[in-house]
């Protein structure tokens, strides 16, 4: 069985891939501006994750303290 040779022109499901080297053949003054945007979405977006994983801690406390008044009023019962 022959391997299939890897086609650059193949489509995929989110269109033509692109091309080796497109980034280098990109202007400079597009390159530097779009690197710079890059690194600061990819410093803050472990920022974006906090005020989720508050609200699940928040959700767990209140979740405890709500069963265990639940089991209280049981065993009262």
């Amino acid at each position: 069985m022959v391997a299939a040779q890897a086609d650059p022109q193949r489509r995929t499901h989110a269109g033509p891939c692109t091309r080796t080297g497109a980034w280098r053949r990109l202007p400079g003054s597009f390159l530097a501006p779009a690197v710079l945007v890059i690194a600061v979405i990819g410093y803050y977006v472990p920022l974006f994750g906090l005020p989720l994983l508050c609200f699940l801690v928040v959700d767990r406390i209140v979740g405890a303290a709500r069963r265990r008044h639940t089991e209280r009023a049981e065993v009262a019962a």
